[in-house]
């Protein structure tokens, strides 16, 4: 079986793109982080795998995670 695994964490501001602070605030790094997520997890839907991982530290929040298995990381 072909997979794909995508190793990320929430987009939470204070936690995300945190170099990018200053001359980003918070918010905008986040937002950055969340856009960039996204636009990763669009390209693995139309990739042609199997299975479809995500391995996510923190709440998935605003991300579409559609199509993917969601596990948690420890």
């Amino acid at each position: 079986m072909t997979q794909l695994l995508v190793i990320t964490k929430a987009p939470v501001p204070g936690r995300s793109k945190t170099r990018l602070t200053p001359p980003c605030t918070p918010e905008q790094a986040a937002a950055i982080a969340s856009a960039a997520v996204g636009d990763t997890l669009d390209v693995v839907r139309a990739a042609p795998v199997q299975r479809r991982v995500v391995a996510l530290d923190g709440a998935p929040g605003g991300l579409d995670l559609s199509g993917c298995v969601v596990v948690p990381q420890a």
